[in-house]
């Protein structure tokens, strides 16, 4: 650690400094517990700006030296935001070529399924036709699953859907490259992540349930975030529902199949009490948050007393045309059209809202309200995102 300091301060001080020592921070005097909280801290992405790259100062960080190095990249794979196709391809690039080191015992391999505890897939689009393996945008389904199962809190957008359902299909013979359960058992019970964060404006269920390791993947869900618009939902010319909140998309959740599901949150859609002019967009600004305790009981009278769990409550709650409200908490939900000058996008940055921890807030938020069992006068503090 001696070496960790001293490389720090002599390659971050610039020359002019080190010429005038009274000006320069002595990085080599800190001890080296806070020498690597320092760096720590340095190094995590900070996803609260608007920088185009919030990756790129941690980068910098992790070419002062390889000691530098081993302390930062912890902080930076904590979180990995794979926004376009791009960032796909070249992270799993990355898992290939840490691979390689780890088989040549280079002193730069890192075994990412191990740092990475967040992950998000935003818009990559499935290929129509096979790339060649050595082509720039061939998907090793295997490589980034081999990452993926492992992490804490998963978040995809709709148009990513493949890479989860084809890494729960990809070949067991192409995930020994962690070194765990080489007995050929099957991928999805060795599928870790239980917390999921589905977003976009539509969502295809046909893909998971139609599947054996698909319905594997639904039944280990704990917590489960659904960010989904409904388009027609302004346009409908039904009878409108007593109560003014609009949840019809969660008819179609597969809630029997989600036989360990404890946590939900999802967008909540209030019907306009006045006409929406055609093709106008507007950005949801709530969501609700519903908690099953596992023993059975709730707060609530819609459920029964028996102590089997029934995820299928939540479909329940939701399409309660009377008061949805009354069995869940209604959160803030932070998340803002893209814009370009002075045009909006239809699209909605889901991704900002889900790196800033709004998923995690729901489930924090809907277990410490069931806790206080007093909906009344419970008062959750909004989390700082």
């Amino acid at each position: 650690m001696k070496t960790l300091r001293a490389g720090l301060c002599y390659k971050m001080a610039p020359p002019q400094m080190l010429e005038h020592k009274s000006l320069s921070f002595p990085f080599h005097r800190l001890s080296t517990e806070l020498a690597v909280e320092v760096i720590r801290h340095a190094s995590t992405p900070d996803f609260g700006v608007t920088s185009s790259n919030v990756y790129s100062n941690p980068l910098t960080i992790c070419l002062v030296s390889h000691e530098v190095r081993k302390a930062a990249m912890p902080q930076l794979l904590h979180t990995v935001l794979l926004s376009q196709g791009c960032n796909v391809y070249a992270f799993i690039r990355t898992i290939l070529m840490q691979r390689t080191y780890r088989q040549n015992q280079s002193r730069l391999a890192l075994n990412y399924s191990i740092y990475v505890k967040r992950m998000w897939c935003g818009m990559c689009r499935e290929a129509l036709v096979d790339e060649p393996r050595d082509s720039p945008i061939w998907l090793d389904y295997g490589a980034l699953w081999e990452v993926m199962r492992n992490v804490e809190s998963l978040g995809i957008d709709n148009s990513s859907l493949h890479l989860l359902y084809n890494g729960l299909s990809t070949d067991v013979d192409a995930m020994n490259a962690d070194g765990v359960d080489e007995k050929g058992i099957m991928a999805t019970r060795r599928w870790k992540c239980r917390k999921v964060t589905f977003a976009g404006d539509y969502w295809r269920w046909k893909p998971l349930t139609s599947t054996a390791e698909g319905s594997a993947f639904l039944a280990s869900i704990t917590h489960l975030v659904l960010w989904m618009r409904e388009q027609s939902h302004c346009h409908h010319h039904g009878p409108q529902p007593a109560s003014t909140i609009n949840s019809r998309f969660m008819e179609d959740v597969p809630f029997e199949m989600m036989k360990n599901l404890t946590d939900v949150g999802f967008v909540l859609l209030r019907n306009p009490t006045k006409p929406v002019p055609f093709g106008s967009f507007v950005a949801p600004t709530e969501m609700l948050a519903y908690h099953l305790p596992t023993c059975g009981t709730t707060s609530t009278d819609s459920t029964s007393d028996s102590s089997e769990h029934d995820a299928t409550v939540f479909r329940s709650w939701a399409m309660d045309y009377t008061d949805p409200v009354s069995h869940g908490l209604v959160l803030p939900l932070y998340v803002d059209p893209f814009t370009n000058g002075q045009r909006v996008s239809r699209v909605l940055h889901w991704e900002k809202a889900w790196a800033m921890g709004q998923s995690e807030y729901s489930w924090e938020a809907a277990q410490r309200r069931a806790q206080l069992a007093q909906k009344e006068t419970c008062v959750v503090k909004p989390s700082v995102w």
